[in-house]
């Protein structure tokens, strides 16, 4: 692991990085920890971990640079562009977002100006947050 990283308290909510981490090498901030699409005995599922600040044994990742919006949107999409994530995701209980609803987040993400994909974005975690914490989406 690296030995230098951005301290928990520089970080953005909403803003991607670029980690060195236990099980992923890209993750956006959600204010607690790390979101990214995790791969694992053949499923992808959206997983979390958390800043290395935090400390044993739950800190895992260390931030090493915000990546820049349009690298965001790309590695985004190509994460949420694979036939495989669609057909075999496995999402936390409660969370009933389909595959159409999938689709429509990487087009509304591809035809989507650097601003409106920041707009996207936000409106997806936002929906995605209130679902994982037992709300409505």
């Amino acid at each position: 692991m690296t030995d230098k990283w951005i301290p928990k308290t520089e970080l953005v909510v909403g803003q991607r990085y670029e980690c060195d981490a236990r099980n992923f090498t890209e993750g956006t901030w959600n204010g607690e920890g790390f979101d990214y699409m995790r791969y694992k005995f053949g499923d992808t599922f959206p997983d979390v971990e958390y800043h290395w600040d935090d400390g044993a044994p739950h800190g895992t990742c260390k931030p090493i640079k915000e990546m820049k919006q349009r690298k965001q949107r790309e590695a985004i999409i190509q994460s949420l562009s694979t036939n495989d994530v669609f057909d075999s995701i496995d999402l936390p209980k409660g969370f009933d977002l389909t595959n159409s609803q999938w689709h429509a987040l990487v087009k509304d993400l591809q035809r989507s100006t650097d601003e409106a994909w920041s707009e996207a974005l936000s409106r997806h975690m936002e929906q995605y947050q209130n679902i994982s914490k037992g709300g409505e989406g």
